[in-house]
């Protein structure tokens, strides 16, 4: 007959490892490219990213900002209309009113929850500014 022996257990130390992300939003400044001259001038909007790492909601906050715009650029493209456009942005009319000839592109480009501002390049109507 063989004696009962109570089970062994061996323990291993479990070590939680964190990893916090490489790059998080709101460490650049982004702006709306608003007459397509690739540099930050007066006229151009400067977006609010949500801050920290919170890719989706700044992702969301910019494409929102980008659809504003591009209603406002087409209306103003449609009709000439300087007065939605004063509401939404007075010195962007003011050029508008003092350069007749130019019409307002829309912004093609998408912000998506995994494009750090860090890493991104700017185009498609966005400048960021990494410094």
């Amino acid at each position: 007959m063989r004696e009962y022996e109570s089970p062994k257990f061996d323990f291993q130390e479990l070590k939680l490892f964190e990893r916090v992300a490489d790059t998080c939003w709101g460490t650049a400044s982004i702006w709306l490219d608003t007459n397509g001259d690739s540099i930050i001038s007066n006229i151009d909007i400067q977006l609010a990213t949500g801050g920290g790492c919170k890719g989706k909601e700044s992702a969301g906050n910019i494409n929102n900002a980008i659809g504003e715009f591009n209603d406002i650029a087409n209306a103003y493209n449609n009709n000439k209309d300087l007065s939605a456009v004063a509401r939404y942005n007075p010195a962007l009319a003011e050029y508008l009113q003092d350069n007749p000839g130019v019409s307002l592109k829309p912004i093609t480009a998408t912000a998506t929850s995994n494009w750090a501002n860090t890493q991104q390049s700017s185009g498609g109507g966005i400048i960021i500014d990494k410094s």
